[in-house]
């Protein structure tokens, strides 16, 4: 059951004052204009404490023909019909109506129609499950391949260096199809893992590889020497010093599953809970004004979407700027 501000709510007119203003017309001529003023109260029929709680309480005001609404303290949501018409989604007063209204409707509006249950939680979860898996296998592969194509010297690894770098100029599109073929066969469609594993980790490899070709060879072999093999030497020596490369990638690649909108959409179609928070917002933009598009809730839910990303830069800012300084004056 839900309660709507038409059934409780009324308007009443308090007060009016008149004003002459000056304006250029059609043809550029400075001209007196009658203004008015009208001053309107909107009050609940019912008690404020036993009542029902409104969320929303829209209001459209038209005014008669040849005449032109100018302004109002709280600006309107629409105007049509050349200023005849403007509309206000919401005039509940108080910071959550006037202000965070949108924001609570991201929460309150995108419920699973069985079920009742918001799923704006469960879909930044899903985001961030991914985009850690996918952090954790960047990493390992791409330190794993870089260090191996940076230190190993063994027949092709030069074609397939050359191969890595061709990748990165092939886009998802291409391959979408034979990689949704493959995780249909293994039952991996509508789970996070299919998700987690498309990724072309080219340029992470290439950053790490880069890396491992700038650091001291002289400190490896003295490891070997003391009785170390290739796998402890990179897990014990070099590793623990490739922490800004590392780094780096972890925040690309984060950065990149969070955003990443394409195999999700094509991977990951059900169950409403299971999507996540970048399909999600598509799903709003869909739900609510048809082809218009409710762009309040869809703005309100984008920005939602980037705090994550935010809070890991500002709280990685100072290693990402200090690696970049350490560049540019080696």
């Amino acid at each position: 059951m839900r309660h709507y501000a038409a059934d409780y709510a009324s308007i009443a007119l308090r007060s009016s004052s008149s004003a002459t203003k000056q304006a250029r017309d059609k043809r550029g001529i400075r001209q007196g204009w009658q203004a008015r003023t009208f001053v309107y109260e909107i009050t609940y029929r019912s008690d404020r404490h036993n009542g029902p709680w409104i969320e929303r309480t829209p209001v459209n005001l038209t005014a008669p023909t040849s005449q032109t609404l100018i302004d109002s303290p709280i600006s309107p949501s629409r105007s049509e019909r050349r200023g005849r018409l403007l509309s206000w989604d919401n005039i509940t007063p108080g910071a959550l109506g006037l202000i965070f209204n949108n924001y609570r409707r991201v929460i309150s509006e995108t419920a699973d129609l069985q079920t009742g249950k918001s799923l704006i939680g469960s879909w930044l979860g899903n985001s961030l499950a991914i985009a850690t898996g996918r952090l954790v296998l960047t990493l390992v592969v791409a330190s794993l391949a870089g260090y191996a194509l940076a230190r190993l010297k063994f027949r092709g690894s030069r074609l397939l260096f050359a191969a890595a770098l061709f990748s990165m100029t092939i886009p998802a599109q291409v391959t979408f199809v034979s990689n949704y073929l493959i995780f249909r066969d293994l039952s991996l469609l509508n789970t996070p893992w299919s998700v987690i594993v498309v990724f072309v980790a080219s340029a992470n490899v290439l950053l790490m590889k880069q890396f491992f070709e700038g650091f001291p060879r002289e400190i490896e072999e003295a490891a070997i020497v003391d009785g170390a093999n290739r796998f402890q030497v990179f897990c014990k020596i070099v590793l623990p010093n490739a922490k800004p490369a590392l780094l780096v990638n972890a925040i690309l690649a984060f950065q990149g599953a969070w955003n990443d909108f394409f195999w999700p959409l094509v991977l990951i179609t059900s169950p409403p809970e299971a999507l996540t928070i970048q399909v999600g917002l598509l799903s709003l933009r869909r739900s609510f004004g048809g082809v218009q598009g409710d762009w309040g809730l869809v703005l309100a839910g984008a920005f939602i979407s980037i705090v994550p990303v935010v809070i890991l830069f500002v709280l990685f800012q100072r290693h990402i700027v200090s690696t970049e300084f350490a560049k540019g004056t080696t």
